[in-house]
């Protein structure tokens, strides 16, 4: 009998007991490679929702520190087709509405800025500060307090009155719009660090992250570098996350030990005599191979395909989600399969070997 033939009848064994047992390790497996890619898919959407954000008001994909006047116009237009370039510079100051202070963070804008704002005022044209801050301390005027380069290299702070101004909220909500306000380009002292943003829209981040080098015209910062704190976090975050959802395997890894002693004590006369009748050891290993890899490829696989539905029927049910948006993430499925197909390989090869004393020998030839 082909070696193949007696893979699929013993996967699919005629004993009601050892075919249930194989079962329930099967949809076990199945359950938890789904739980697994259900869950990693969805934080990962979550996280890219977040990103997204991020790199469209906070720091952007990628930002060039200028060390020197550059012309964004020219520098715009020669990359019209690839990217949105525009500039900004910043500081830090304090701002005084009505009775509350708070220290902020200042962008100095023009018109061009694309840093995801919406306002009740034109961009670039006036000093831009958060709604909530506004309607929860309104006053008449606001002053913002600044440290400015003086004479013989000293700073002071310069204190400046507004009396006119625009209002503006984001996307990133008060965490980010709390910390920050916005004011023209040309108010910006001449000591502000002055940056270049690039948002690639027809090219990768990394093919733009390339341009910005060869142009060579200061430091090139990428999102990620921006926001490494966050970015690691969430990365640590999705990494534990997934071992805690492998754990679920340490239970499946049980039943399969259990499941494959039982199955070879099951089939040990048969196995003797396959042996007998001029099986080599290796034989059994390859048979013992075929049974692990084909329970753990078919349960992977049907896995994989639970995940997919439950991840396309997801947006019906909950349309915090848009229908498309949940890509499934797989990129933790390879090392786990790999993983457990060669414990489950290990598994039934030693169990299968166990059965060839000379004791189960000796029985099968007293039987013939």
């Amino acid at each position: 009998m082909k070696r193949s033939k007696i893979v699929f009848r013993y996967l699919f064994t005629s004993s009601k007991k050892e075919k249930s047992r194989t079962i329930r390790i099967m949809v076990g497996l199945c359950f938890s490679t789904m739980v697994l890619l259900c869950v990693l898919s969805i934080m990962d959407h979550l996280q890219s929702g977040r990103f997204k954000y991020i790199k469209k008001i906070r720091s952007f994909p990628v930002t060039v520190k200028a060390e020197s006047e550059i012309d964004i116009q020219a520098l715009s237009d020669s990359l019209f087709d690839k990217a949105i370039v525009f500039a900004y510079k910043t500081g830090e100051g304090l701002l005084k509405v009505g009775n509350s202070e708070a220290a902020v963070n200042i962008r100095y804008i023009t018109k061009d800025y694309e840093g995801g704002l919406v306002t009740s005022s034109k961009i670039g044209e006036g000093l831009l500060i958060p709604y909530r801050l506004y309607y929860s301390n309104k006053g008449s005027s606001v002053l913002l307090t600044t440290l400015e380069k003086g004479k013989v290299a000293r700073f002071a702070p310069k204190t400046k009155e507004y009396t006119s101004f625009g209002l503006f909220q984001t996307s990133l909500g008060s965490e980010f719009d709390s910390s920050n306000i916005f004011l023209p380009f040309e108010d910006a002292p001449d000591n502000s660090p002055m940056y270049i943003a690039f948002i690639p829209f027809s090219i990768s981040e990394s093919e733009m992250e390339n341009i910005a080098t060869d142009l060579n015209i200061g430091r090139v910062i990428t999102w990620k570098e921006s926001e490494a704190s966050l970015y690691g976090a969430m990365l640590i975050e999705k990494k534990v996350m997934s071992l805690l959802l492998m754990s679920l395997y340490i239970i499946i890894a049980v039943q399969v030990f259990q499941n494959a002693c039982g199955f070879a004590s099951l089939k040990k006369n048969e196995l003797s005599a396959l042996y007998l009748i001029g099986y080599t050891k290796n034989d059994i290993k390859l048979i013992a191979t075929g049974v692990a890899l084909l329970l753990s490829s078919i349960s992977f696989a049907f896995g994989l395909l639970g995940a997919k539905i439950f991840l396309t029927a997801v947006p019906y049910f909950m349309p915090i989600f848009a229908k498309g948006t949940l890509k499934l993430d797989i990129s933790a499925i390879p090392y786990v399969f790999i993983i457990f197909t060669l414990y489950c390989v290990i598994v039934y090869v030693w169990a299968f070997l166990r059965e060839l004393k000379q004791k189960n020998l000796r029985e099968v030839i007293n039987t013939i």
